[in-house]
């Protein structure tokens, strides 16, 4: 019988079997659940488009003004959402010359911000959006039409007050857009 090559080679040269063997890092034992946690996520519906809302109440006058705020929390990158900004007057005299103020860094993330009325003027990091006199009882809206054109976490705010003069509020949020 015919003796191989391997047979007739030393021990010493012969090949050895290894023996393979998977080692995880702490941050692979955490990563590998979580990505493969990703698409159970987004089928359930907890990574698509959200809104949140903030309220304020401010002194003004012998009332008050009530500022609602109903923002997306979460959207997505080309996917329309919408700022909805509401001002009551909750007071019994009429509340004049305000204005809302959004910041300018927030809206420059989005591709389209188109406000509803439209606004004004664009000075120190703001978008002015002025507001028509609000009688007791009134409320008036402003809205804006977004499309993100990147992706992360986009801080913002938005302020109420006289139009020439510091806010008497501002409301801080941010929203998350995802790919």
């Amino acid at each position: 019988m015919p003796r191989t090559a391997a047979a007739n080679q030393p021990p010493h040269h012969r090949a050895r079997a290894y023996q393979r063997v998977v080692r995880l890092g702490w941050l692979e034992w955490i990563g590998i659940p979580a990505l493969a946690l990703l698409p159970l996520l987004a089928l359930a519906g907890w990574l698509g488009p959200a809104s949140q809302r903030l309220e304020a109440t401010v002194p003004h006058g012998a009332g008050a003004l009530k500022l609602e705020v109903s923002y997306p929390s979460r959207t997505r990158h080309k996917a329309g959402s919408e700022l909805a900004i509401q001002v009551t007057n909750s007071g019994p005299d009429e509340a004049r010359d305000l204005a809302i103020g959004i910041e300018d860094a927030y809206l420059a993330h989005f591709s389209r911000a188109d406000a509803l009325p439209t606004a004004d003027a664009v000075a120190a990091g703001r978008v002015r959006v002025p507001l028509p006199p609000l009688r007791a009882g009134d409320s008036t809206a402003v809205r804006v039409r977004l499309e993100a054109d990147g992706w992360g976490r986009l801080p913002g705010w938005i302020e109420l007050g006289p139009r020439e003069r510091p806010a008497l509020t501002r409301q801080h949020f941010s929203t998350l857009v995802l790919p």
